[in-house]
């Protein structure tokens, strides 16, 4: 494709990482062919990945949307998606983005591929360990008689987002007003836009054609305790 290469190789014991080389620019054009690419990975059970980025000048807001439109699909399964080598240019505008607060990144391929290669032993670890009623200290190797039963504690991210199975098939109740309605539909639909771009989004269509001043975005998303990226994300991840 024109303005983007793209290249995988597999590493690991089990081929179990994969490792994305992309060369060229990541915008609405190109975008496409990354989601291919990773959709193709994960129709194939691969849940290590890593993209490395360090042959990418430019990447848009599209472009970081396809890198988190798959992350609760990824972590569900145990894995995780990871950006390497990333320029000065792209690191800042990963930075002012805050996307460092939903995805991880390294310098250096060999480092991403330790952190996977480290969590499939700690995985694993675990599991023979809960399989087997017993658990095991890494550093000494003494091993420990465990309890079976566990305690799950559910935190939810905003006060107006509630837990019952009712509610969260009614995600359009956590506002009473439109414009708030029209909010998370965009949040639900692309989760790393910022406020700037909620308002501008809340323009199309299918967002109810909504013209508003960016001033009244802010203030539902507040009242909605969902001003900060990271919980729109979560929110969007959650209710997916």
């Amino acid at each position: 494709m024109p303005g983007i290469q793209v290249n995988i190789t597999y590493v690991g014991e089990e081929f179990e990482v994969t490792i994305i080389d992309v060369q060229g620019y990541i915008d609405t054009s190109t975008a496409p062919e990354i989601n291919r690419v990773l959709n193709e990975q994960l129709s194939r059970g691969k849940y290590y990945i890593i993209i490395n980025l360090e042959a990418v000048d430019y990447i848009s807001s599209t472009g970081w949307g396809v890198f988190i439109g798959d992350l609760k699909e990824i972590r569900n399964n145990g894995g995780d998606l990871v950006l390497v080598n990333m320029s000065v240019n792209v690191h800042n505008i990963f930075e002012l983005m805050e996307f460092s607060s939903l995805l991880n990144s390294f310098q250096g391929v060999e480092n991403a591929v330790a952190y996977f290669l480290r969590e499939k032993i700690v995985k694993k670890k675990a599991r023979l360990s809960n399989q087997k009623g017993i658990a095991v200290n890494d550093r000494t190797g003494v091993r420990a008689a465990v309890s079976s039963s566990k305690e799950e504690k559910v935190v939810p991210i905003s006060p107006y987002i509630k837990q019952t199975e009712k509610e969260r098939d009614s995600i359009l109740s956590f506002t009473h007003t439109e414009l708030g309605k029209s909010i998370l539909k965009v949040i639900l639909a692309q989760p790393y836009l910022d406020v700037k771009e909620i308002t501008k989004a809340l323009m199309l269509p299918q967002y109810g054609g909504i013209k508003v001043k960016q001033i009244a975005v802010k203030r539902e998303l507040k009242y909605m305790d969902l001003i900060d990226k990271k919980k729109r994300f979560e929110f969007a991840m959650k209710n997916r």
